[in-house]
């Protein structure tokens, strides 16, 4: 667990968060799966995922994001890739497999300055 649902984001969640290292392809529909009673429960406005490549099975993330949608939640994501070219190949990405909204960038530090474009809700 890199934190529980009721505490805010510190350093030590920052820090597990960290330790993570990427193996392969990312099991979002899984992921997603796994979150779905629980975004049925609290009905967010808006779910934000952040990756840094593909999902492993992208018609079932297009499925499940499917019903986030039906659940009335914006589905926006932010893509994170190690040149801009990279970038840009995660958000084309991004955008085929259904995001309403995405954002791409090659360095982390670009994303507080970023991000609220992305969220916007114009």
């Amino acid at each position: 667990m890199i934190k529980p649902e009721n505490l805010q984001w510190n350093n030590t969640a920052a820090k597990r968060l960290a330790q993570i290292k990427a193996n392969g392809s990312t099991p979002l529909a899984e992921v997603y799966n796994l979150l779905l009673p629980t975004i049925r429960s609290k009905k967010p406005d808006i779910f934000l995922t952040l990756t840094d490549g593909e999902p492993s099975d992208p018609d079932a993330v297009r499925s499940i994001m499917r019903d986030f949608k039906l659940l009335g939640i914006k589905m926006v994501a932010i893509g994170v890739g190690s040149d801009t070219g990279y970038s840009i190949t995660i958000a084309n990405n991004l955008r085929r497999l259904g995001y309403e909204r995405t954002l791409a960038v090659s360095r982390l530090n670009e994303i507080p300055k970023r991000v609220l474009n992305v969220l916007g809700t114009d």
